[in-house]
């Protein structure tokens, strides 16, 4: 198996040589026992670890005695470490040992798949597994560099006051700007009612941070790729996409006539012209079902080669069990990974859940809510779509009246938007003020 002996002893020589130097090196590198190959170096590297930042050539042989270890790893190996002591290399004999580390895991991760190929396993679960440890090895994690918070922190005030959120925008000012957005590191469901329109939303925003330039993937598992494009071109040339698609359009009265050719023509164009300005968009899509491991790292690719900011699951029941033995399990073990995903990312997660159970006349509230529960609990950020019971006193209130209600919200105010849907142009505009 790889590993680098030199580079282990190294390590230990300097935590014993100069330890003070050395042990914040090493616990900035996050390097555990786990990275030592050799049974010696490993042992002397949990002493060392015991001892902490004191250690030196006395109390290593005072604690491996202790143990008694002292005569199984031996004098000359301890001074042989002693004799590798490089402080000022320290960080590149850390960095080997985390990719002998990875390149262990990978193999051990072939050598099980091998076996399991073996057994009576989905391919699914088998490829599930491997593609934790992929991800698992591409996670970096740089340590917390406070001063740069601050600095952070500064910009962060200073967009506010200038009227930039936090989040991720969404295409309503006002609302934005009170609820900040939709945050990076943080998963906020979008639940509603099945068949309510919550997909036609997903595309207005999506078509909205098109052209604001913000990168963003999406994974429309139940309308697929190609509707939602032709959906956000019918949003921004906007004309309604199934005139198009059926070669039909309705009049006044709701009655349909066939195109004549001149006038298909036209709208074909514009179809064009509009489908030729999504493909140009940062915005990614990604259909074909799969696991929430694979997500993992599909949206890790999208991450690195396309700097998304937040990546929308159109379908979270479309999402392959890859563990849990009963539908509540897998749906917390999905939720998890999405939180751990996001947080590791530094991207927004909108998976989009249906409810069920709720009345039809009523708004959604939590003590009314079915399903999705634990997308709700581990969530930071909630966004429910509404489309029954809104009440406002200061809009008007119609049959395409839906509202968009930030029900939870950890990083900024919660708030109701109310919107009057237009499914043909997947537009949601805001709603009418009684007396406007």
């Amino acid at each position: 198996m790889p590993n680098d002996l030199k580079a282990e002893q190294s390590v230990i020589g300097s935590m014993i040589m100069e330890a003070v130097r050395s042990f914040e090196i090493v616990t900035d590198a996050g390097i555990t026992e786990a990275h030592f190959y050799n049974h010696h170096t490993a042992i002397m590297f949990a002493a060392a670890m015991q001892i902490g930042v004191t250690c030196d050539l006395v109390q290593m042989r005072d604690q491996l005695k202790k143990e008694g270890m002292l005569e199984t790893i031996g004098e000359q190996f301890i001074h042989d470490c002693a004799d590798e002591s490089f402080v000022s290399h320290l960080q590149y004999h850390c960095d080997i040992l985390k990719d002998k580390l990875h390149r262990r895991k990978i193999i051990m991760s072939a050598h099980n798949a091998i076996d399991d190929c073996g057994k009576d396993l989905q391919p699914i679960e088998i490829a599930s597994e491997m593609a934790a440890v992929a991800v698992e090895i591409s996670d970096t994690r740089p340590s917390i560099d406070k001063a740069q918070i601050i600095a952070d922190s500064l910009v962060l005030f200073d967009n506010a006051y200038n009227g930039i959120v936090s989040g991720v925008p969404l295409p309503w000012d006002e609302f934005s700007k009170k609820v900040g957005g939709i945050q990076r590191r943080c998963v906020c469901p979008l639940l509603g009612r099945d068949g309510a329109g919550k997909s036609f939303m997903v595309t207005k925003i999506l078509s909205y941070l098109g052209r604001r330039g913000i990168p963003a993937l999406s994974m429309p598992f139940e309308d697929g790729a190609d509707r939602q494009m032709r959906r956000m071109a019918g949003c921004i040339g906007g004309y309604a996409t199934g005139d198009v698609e059926r070669a039909y359009f309705c009049d006044d009265f709701g009655r349909y006539h066939k195109f004549d050719h001149e006038a298909f023509d036209r709208k074909k164009q514009l179809a064009l012209q509009s489908m030729e300005e999504v493909a140009a968009m940062p915005i990614y899509f990604e259909d074909s079902c799969m696991t929430v491991e694979q997500i993992r790292v599909v949206a890790g690719k999208y991450k690195r080669k396309h700097k998304i900011e937040i990546m929308f699951i159109d379908g979270v029941k479309d999402i392959i069990p890859s563990k849990g033995e009963n539908a509540t399990k897998q749906e917390e073990h999905i939720s998890r990974v999405m939180v751990q995903t996001a947080k590791e990312l530094d991207i927004a997660i909108v998976p989009v859940c249906h409810l069920t159970d709720i009345p039809e006349d009523t708004m959604i509230q939590r003590r009314n809510m079915r399903g999705a529960k634990s997308q709700f609990h581990n969530a930071r950020q909630v966004l429910i779509y509404q489309n029954a019971g809104i009440q406002d006193n200061h809009y008007l209130i119609g049959e395409n009246t839906i509202a968009l209600h930030m029900e939870k919200n950890n990083y900024g105010r919660e708030s109701m938007l109310i919107l009057e849907k237009d499914f043909d142009h997947c537009d949601f505009a805001e709603g009418r003020k009684l007396g406007y």
